[in-house]
């Protein structure tokens, strides 16, 4: 079966089958051509990474050859425009994550090579070509492309009745591979001749009819029959009992057909014969067998709908947070896999700074081309680079786990921290979680920090002139879900300002801080001058933290005042003299 779907300055389409025919394009134009691209659908496969088309990037070559520019449709742009009339050669390349660089004609290109981590992300590398003749007539024009996969696909269809497989390994697979492909059928061209191994120990069965397939196994490059050296060796488990397959070997794979061709599929079939386990090959065109579901079309694949929401308390205090405590000026989401793994960085998600307005302001961030559809774990981060507390630059795709990620510690090396300050949120979202290609989420980000205030009673007859907060914590975790230990506790100095409100003068945003679990050994001290009477004199208190009440920890995303009623002449080095309590404002 094959589909078309055909789209005039919007691309939404992806292809597999095809050959390469001339094509007329006739325009009114003279200069500047604006042309249509269609894609040919053949039938899809079950598996979604082989179906979506994410990106192409046409080549156009003039007839004698000469380079003339690449070009990148997109879904909303999906076309290709040529410098005039005449005859054209336009490769067509998808799923690759960068543009050929210094091309210069067509015999360059014919050169040019990729390997497997070039593919964007959960997609197969394909190519097309064709060629059109641009003259000046209609004014509607559209150039077609029919796709075909750079790599062959090695399944595995067991028969025989119990077998688990547990283990594959291919040597001899191609490292490389050409973009370009002649019709030749000996393709003489073929100087590529380094190989590599590919293992595979975890497989996902699929049960139809009695037999169990395994899907996907290998994605391979060709590879002509001189050059092509492939062994297969799998094993697997019998009521828990190991069995050996024998090697499929070169000469299997070579056997009466052309091995391992661009878009065709491999399928070892596993049958039982006088007791052993015999592994043979079968070929076909990669779209021929039983129906399955329509293509898919989608230029975004698997998306996450993020909408993020202000960092502040509920209802009536949102007033607390001013502008600067609300701003962010940078947004990122680290994106990890099923297995607890990063999938993919996504940074710079905001091209302004945003202050929210209100508590239901919010931004929407979309996260394109994600490669499956199972549980994931989002860390949110923001205001990461306006930040030189902290640095994210040494994360690793497939390497960096969660607990990494959770054991990265912001530090207060300057001091008393400032705004815009750093924030976060830790979202999960289960395979359940997917409305078709889409997951929608939404994450009300928190600050790493604290913020403590002061309220002075003006009937105390003390005017702050100096404010130390001192045993502050130096360092969080990034994801501030806990508490980080003081390794080296801080001091920190406010700017002190008041602002007058009733009977008290109010110093807010004094300090702030991380949190930390214990506030033993933390203390306020509060240098100024005391009215006594007539007379006023310089004044000293100290005030431990722990013994004020609520203030047994310092709690993110928090809001501390503390309010000072009276004091009682009481010097430094005999420790107190402040009273009252700390009013947790959230």
């Amino acid at each position: 079966m094959k589909k078309q779907i055909f789209f005039l300055f919007a691309l939404l389409a992806l292809g597999f089958s095809g050959c390469s025919n001339e094509e007329n394009i006739e325009t009114g134009n003279s200069e500047e051509i604006r042309v249509a691209v269609t894609f040919d659908i053949g039938t899809s496969t079950r598996a979604a990474n082989e179906s979506y088309l994410s990106e192409v990037t046409l080549y156009t070559f003039k007839e004698d050859g000469q380079f003339v520019d690449a070009q990148n449709t997109t879904m909303n742009n999906g076309s290709i425009t040529f410098p005039g009339t005449g005859k054209y050669i336009i490769e067509a390349i998808a799923n690759e994550n960068s543009t050929l660089q210094g091309l210069k004609n067509y015999d360059d290109f014919k050169t040019r090579t990729t390997v497997y981590a070039n593919a964007i992300p959960g997609r197969l590398q394909m190519r097309g070509v064709q060629t059109a003749k641009v003259t000046n007539v209609n004014p509607s024009p559209a150039i077609h492309f029919a796709m075909r996969r750079l790599v062959s696909r090695i399944s595995i269809e067991n028969n025989v009745k119990d077998f688990v497989l547990t283990y594959a390994h291919l040597t001899g697979a191609m490292k490389q591979s050409y973009f370009y492909k002649d019709d030749v059928e000996n393709m003489d061209y073929w100087n590529l001749t380094e190989t590599e191994d590919k293992t595979v120990t975890t497989f996902t069965p699929s049960t139809t009819g009695g037999k169990t397939t395994y899907n996907s196994v290998f994605y391979v490059y060709e590879c002509p029959n001189e050059k092509c050296s492939l062994t297969l060796d799998m094993k697997g488990t019998i009521d828990g009992i190991e069995h050996i397959v024998p090697t499929l070997d070169e000469e299997a794979f070579i056997g009466n057909h052309k091995p391992l061709r661009r878009n065709v599929q491999y399928t070892v079939k596993l049958n039982e014969v006088d007791g052993a386990i015999v592994a043979n090959l079968e070929v076909s065109d990669w779209e021929e067998g039983d129906e399955t579901e329509d293509a898919i079309v989608s230029p975004n694949g698997n998306t996450i709908e993020v909408t993020v929401t202000s960092a502040t308390a509920a209802g009536e205090n949102y007033a607390i947070a001013d502008e600067a405590e609300r701003e962010v000026k940078d947004l990122a989401v680290y994106l990890f896999d099923a297995e607890g793994k990063l999938e993919k960085a996504h940074t710079g998600l905001l091209s302004t700074a945003w202050t929210p307005a209100s508590m239901g302001d919010s931004q929407k961030i979309t996260l394109n081309n994600i490669l499956n559809k199972e549980s994931k774990t989002l860390y949110i981060v923001a205001n990461a680079a306006a930040n030189n507390t902290v640095s994210l630059n040494n994360l690793q795709e497939k390497s960096t786990t969660t607990a990494d990620f959770e054991a990265l510690m912001a530090t207060a090396a300057a001091g008393n921290l400032s705004c815009p300050l750093l924030m976060f949120k830790k979202v999960e979202i289960t395979a359940e979680g997917w409305n078709g290609e889409v997951a929608q989420v939404s994450a009300a980000l928190e600050r790493v920090a604290a913020r403590i205030d002061l309220r002075v009673s003006v009937n105390s007859g003390f005017t702050p002139k100096t404010i130390k907060l001192v045993g502050a914590n130096s360092q969080s975790f990034i994801i501030a879900s806990a508490a980080a230990t003081a390794t080296a506790p801080l001091t920190l100095q406010a700017t002190v300002t008041a602002t007058a409100e009733g009977d008290y003068l109010n110093y807010t945003q004094l300090f702030y801080t991380y949190s930390i679990g214990s506030t033993e050994g933390m203390y306020l001290l509060l240098e100024g001058t005391q009215k006594s009477g007539s007379s006023t004199a310089q004044a000293i208190y100290k005030k431990p933290l722990s013994e004020m009440k609520g203030f047994d920890k310092i709690e993110h995303n928090t809001c501390y005042t503390i309010t000072i009623d009276d004091v009682n002449n009481v010097p430094l080095v005999t420790g107190g003299g402040i009273s009252g309590e700390v009013i947790d404002n959230d």
